[in-house]
């Protein structure tokens, strides 16, 4: 039986507890789909075993199904278990385990009841994998970068999401170009880090070149941020005029 693997990017960082709304509303609508795939564990395990890579690949089903519901304690049970397996199949720094990674270290890192220092581990141990399947230049490296940059900037380490955002900066740059989303995305998050870290200009001039790219393009919710963080740049300085203008920008964006 092939169980079927529920995407989470509808709901990541959108819930903490399993007892809101939305997680109660998401367990009720996923009930058949992990009633069938715990059916197919039962089954996997019992035709091929328990360290079988068919195992591994419905136990990560179960904890895409318990993380789209918020229940981070169990999501994590799932992963660990199918990391576990996939660790003795294809060895401990093959490029497969980057999926179960970062579904595992996302879990520790924002989910309840979290681990952040497992989480941090996980998020590190992925970018290792990747530069030393890839190299240090290649765009898995910059996207396992992101991750762990956003994870430090969440936990409010700033300067380490700094370096982390600038080493992704660098790599997008080579691999897209200039005025590439993914350069105006990891701009911003640079501007944004820079503005907690209270270097204003730093902030201001990744911030505006951001939005020289953003200008071009139709992500406007993105374009609205940047305008809102340069604001916010402004407002520090003393540049209230320019802020309030800003913010008036990013509310009509907001509103289209």
């Amino acid at each position: 039986m092939k169980a079927r693997v529920i995407t989470v990017l509808a709901v990541l960082g959108l819930m903490q507890s399993s007892d809101s709304p939305l997680a109660r509303r998401l367990v009720e609508r996923h009930a058949p789909e992990v009633a069938a795939a715990e059916q197919a564990l039962l089954a996997a395990e019992a035709s091929f075993g328990t360290e079988h890579a068919e195992t591994a690949r419905i136990l990560k089903a179960l904890g895409n199904l318990d993380l789209d519901r918020g229940r981070g304690r169990e999501a994590a049970a799932y992963y660990e278990r199918a990391l576990a397996i996939e660790e003795k199949l294809l060895g401990k720094d093959h490029i497969g385990l980057s999926e179960v990674l970062a579904r595992l270290a996302y879990v520790y890192a924002f989910q309840s009841p979290g681990n952040k220092v497992r989480a941090e581990a996980l998020y590190r141990r992925a970018v290792a994998i990747a530069e030393k399947v890839h190299g240090p230049d290649h765009v898995e490296v910059g996207r396992r970068l992101f991750a762990l940059a956003r994870f430090n900037e969440h936990h409010r380490n700033y300067a380490q999401a700094r370096e982390h955002y600038a080493r992704r900066l660098a790599i997008v740059e080579k691999v897209f170009g200039p005025e590439h989303r993914s350069t105006a995305a990891t701009l911003s998050a640079l501007g944004t880090v820079s503005l907690r870290l209270e270097n204003h200009l730093e902030a201001e001039m990744f911030l505006k070149r951001a939005l020289a790219v953003l200008e071009k393009d139709d992500d406007l919710s993105y374009h609205a941020f940047t305008l809102e963080q340069l604001a916010e740049v402004y407002a520090a300085i003393g540049r209230t005029r320019e802020s309030e203008q800003l913010r008036a920008r990013a509310a009509t964006m907001r509103r289209s």
